[in-house]
C-alpha cells in the first residue's frame, strides 16, 4: 500500500510475525528488478521510483511461506 503508487510501497502482510522477509519484485518480462531482505517484516518499505512506470510482481519469502502480489507504479 498505497497501490498504486508513485514508486514507494510498504508491504503488508498478515501472520508472518516478526521473521526475517525477503522481498524480491519483478517486472512483466520476469527480470528481478528489486530485492531486498527484512530482518523484521513488520511493514518493510520498497523503493521503485528509479524505476519505469508499469505494473510489477511482488514476492514475499518468510516464516515458510510465499506470498505473491501486484504493484502498479504510476507518474
Amino acid at each position: 500500500y498505497p497501490n498504486p503508487s508513485q514508486g514507494i510501497f510498504n508491504i503488508s502482510i498478515d501472520n508472518v510475525g516478526v521473521q526475517p522477509l525477503q522481498i524480491q519484485v519483478f517486472d512483466m518480462l520476469g527480470n528481478l528488478v528489486r530485492e531486498q531482505s527484512f530482518n523484521s517484516s513488520i511493514n518493510p518499505t520498497i523503493d521503485l521510483q528509479s524505476e519505469p512506470n508499469g505494473s510489477y510482481v511482488v514476492r514475499a519469502i518468510g516464516n515458510g511461506q510465499i506470498w505473491t502480489g501486484r504493484l502498479l507504479k504510476l507518474p
